[in-house]
């Protein structure tokens, strides 16, 4: 019976990258890795290699990491297409700010202060691979160098993934006892903002919250604003959001959020071309537009063909393993708080240095559809 119901939970979070009707959603993870939309991305990352240096590499938005709880789709997908605007996070935030208990913001700032070394390492440790992908660009690798080794980028980036695994469970496991924690006021509150686009949700501004950021450093602030956002499209989605990733999550040492993203930082109400990165990237990847060759722009079909494996059509993929990461994480959402032994099973696949593969994880992680909502219906 446990096996059946896992193998449902996951069959319904693959379902987001198979066909899916054209009315559902114009952002879906299915349009996200297409081949085209994956052709226009690496382009788009190719022209920030090209024109950036290495601070544009090192820019990395908060929300890109740790990224199983829905936000980017929430964003995404907002129904008056205020998703990319910068004043999106705050309007979320500064809401789930506003209605939560001074136990839940205290629980959340320790946790969010906690992991500021954690979130600071994260952007340290990827210097070692952007400093070698610019000195392949530029030709200035150590003499003698035979080039770029496979195994040490793939070493450089299981490091990463731990530590974004690390994060991505910690934060999961303070949402879930914050939910657990909410009163039926609180939890109508949210459910009034889930489903209805930004223009809907009431008017909190940051003056309102203020106070509640008081004596929290800059990081520790952006953490707390992260979390909060978090928070909201978390309960207000679903597996399939969660799974959803935008074409530029994984894979970004080459600076194209760098130029996304710097015309609109510390511009409150910016808003960032959702077709951007289609628009620019086709520089590179179309010759019908004359700045590259034909030669050169196949270059990118033929990378789409060499990486569609390891995205979502190997029996080990992308899609698959945050399929079964999301999943995971979600149910952790129950009414009664999971043991510390079963805490530990859900936590030892993500953070912890080992083989990691699907049958790996479905081994080792016993999990059934996810539990409905603390004091709402099952979402």
């Amino acid at each position: 019976m446990r096996d059946g119901l896992r193998a449902a939970a996951l069959a319904a979070a693959m379902l987001l990258w198979s066909a899916m009707p054209a009315a559902a959603q114009e952002h879906t993870l299915a349009q996200a890795i297409s081949d085209q939309a994956q052709r226009t991305t690496l382009a788009f990352a190719g022209l920030g290699m090209i024109t950036g240096n290495l601070e544009a590499q090192s820019f990395f938005p908060p929300g890109k990491v740790a990224d199983y709880t829905g936000f980017q789709y929430l964003r995404d997908n907002d129904p008056d297409n205020m998703g990319h605007n910068t004043s999106f996070l705050s309007r979320v935030a500064d809401n789930v700010l506003f209605i939560l208990t001074d136990a839940q913001l205290a629980a959340l700032k320790a946790v969010a202060t906690g992991q500021v070394d954690l979130i600071n390492a994260y952007g340290t440790k990827r210097y070692p691979l952007m400093k070698a992908f610019r000195r392949l660009v530029d030709g200035t690798g150590p003499a003698g160098s035979p080039g770029l080794s496979l195994a040490a980028v793939k070493s450089t980036s299981r490091d990463l993934y731990i530590i974004d695994g690390q994060i991505s469970f910690d934060r999961a496991v303070l949402y879930a006892e914050i939910y657990r924690s909410m009163t039926a006021a609180q939890v109508a509150y949210l459910d009034a903002m889930a489903g209805v686009g930004w223009g809907s949700w009431p008017d909190i501004t940051g003056d309102q919250v203020r106070d509640r950021l008081r004596g929290l450093s800059h990081d520790q602030s952006v953490a707390v604003m992260t979390y909060a956002g978090d928070l909201f499209s978390w309960y207000a989605g679903s597996v399939q959001a969660d799974v959803y990733f935008c074409p530029e999550r994984h894979g970004t040492y080459f600076g194209s959020f760098y130029m996304k993203d710097a015309p609109a930082m510390g511009h409150e109400g910016y808003g960032i071309s959702q077709s951007l990165t289609a628009d620019a990237g086709s520089a590179l990847c179309d010759s019908r537009l004359g700045y590259v060759t034909a030669a050169q722009a196949a270059l990118f079909t033929q990378l789409v063909d060499a990486q569609r494996n390891n995205l979502y059509a190997g029996a080990v993929n992308m899609v698959q393993a945050r399929s079964d990461i999301a999943v995971a994480l979600r149910t952790l959402v129950t009414p009664i708080p999971p043991t510390a032994a079963y805490l530990a099973q859900v936590r030892a696949p993500m953070c912890l240095p080992g083989p990691r593969s699907t049958a790996n994880w479905m081994a080792r992680t016993r999990y059934g559809t996810p539990p409905p909502w603390p004091n709402s219906g099952a979402r």
